[in-house]
């Protein structure tokens, strides 16, 4: 119930009322904030940090960062790699697009022309690679730095999820889920790292995942991959710092990608062709552009981008690890395995 003189209240009744009672007021404004804070958390899609730098980072401040940066993303013919890509492009950086689908970067290609029309046919650079054949790696940095003469961003995405039980995965199926998420990051990263350091320069950036911060049921070299993913790009930034290189690693939460299409499976040749795109809880790919664009513009050294209640289970595997690995949590995954039995969306 509100108070007598509530609706006699003026600015002279409120002062002598916060003078009289401030013990009252800091505790109602107290209250007020943390319930603020517990209602933003509850409709949070990313860690704090990266929140913040998405409420400071206004289009403006994205175009005055980005425009004129050699931005080169792998992965960029579909998937996270390809919203990030569309995201970017109104930005006016220039673009080196890689993927094993020549066709398909074309499509990206031209569809970022039309987006941002001050793009040129020059300003994007369509290179196909195969994430595997390292050797040609050099090769491939080659071609970009005679393209546009520096590298400012490397964004290492390329890589597939996994979809099947350890039990019945053959060995074979984790060496090339190692391969394709780790090795491949790490080839390619070794091969642009003397243009970053000669430039004195640049920006690191590794797609992980959540997976890479607490273990997945249904895909244990993935998570495998993305936990090393997270050891070697952390070692890394120390090792670059003296070089004036950022390293940063994203660990996107479920999101409505066609990720599942192509997952391994318990045969390396066999994908999983799931098409759950528009199925279970999920983020936008459009929102998580947004969010990795910001967090690789504020260098960002480790960014959470997900949904609830998978970004509750990351702050509990960071803090309170016991807790997600007790029999509750353990039990409460038994879901996910009897899902994936049933042929259905884990999420």
């Amino acid at each position: 119930m509100l108070p007598a003189w509530f609706p006699s209240l003026n600015l002279e009744d409120y002062k002598r009322f916060t003078a009289s009672h401030p013990m009252t007021c800091l505790a109602g404004a107290g209250v007020g904030l943390l319930g603020y804070l517990i209602w933003r958390y509850l409709k949070a899609d990313a860690d704090m940090t990266v929140l913040a730098a998405d409420a400071f980072y206004s289009n403006n401040k994205m175009r005055s960062y980005f425009r004129g940066k050699v931005v080169w993303i792998t992965g960029a013919s579909s998937g996270l790699g390809r919203a990030l890509t569309v995201y970017l492009c109104q930005f006016g950086p220039k673009l080196v697009l890689s993927a094993r689908r020549e066709g398909e970067l074309d499509n990206v290609k031209q569809e970022c022309l039309q987006i941002n029309t001050e793009l040129s046919e020059d300003d994007i650079l369509v290179l196909p690679m195969d994430s595997l054949n390292f050797d040609k790696l050099p090769e491939l940095v080659s071609t970009v730095i005679s393209k546009f003469e520096k590298i400012d961003i490397l964004v290492n995405n390329a890589g597939r999820s996994q979809r099947s039980l350890a039990e019945t995965t053959p060995i074979e199926v984790d060496r090339a889920v190692m391969e394709l998420n780790l090795l491949g990051y790490v080839a390619l990263t070794k091969a642009v790292l003397p243009t970053m350091i000669e430039q004195k320069s640049g920006c690191i950036v590794a797609l992980s995942s959540v997976a890479g911060k607490m273990g997945s049921p249904i895909g244990t070299a993935y998570s495998a991959s993305k936990y090393a993913v997270m050891g070697f790009f952390n070692a890394l930034r120390a090792e670059v710092y003296q070089h004036g290189i950022d390293v940063c690693t994203l660990c996107p939460g479920p999101t409505r990608s066609d990720i599942s299409l192509h997952s391994f499976t318990e045969t390396v040749e066999k994908e999983y062709n799931q098409d759950v795109k528009n199925e279970g809880n999920k983020l936008e790919t459009e929102r998580f552009a947004r969010l990795a664009g910001v967090s690789i513009a504020a260098r960002i050294p480790e960014a959470w981008i997900s949904i609830q209640p998978y970004l509750l289970y990351l702050y509990l595997a960071q803090y309170f690890p016991t807790i997600v690995t007790s029999k509750v949590f353990l039990k409460g995954s038994q879901g996910r395995i009897q899902k994936f039995r049933n042929n259905e969306c884990l999420y």
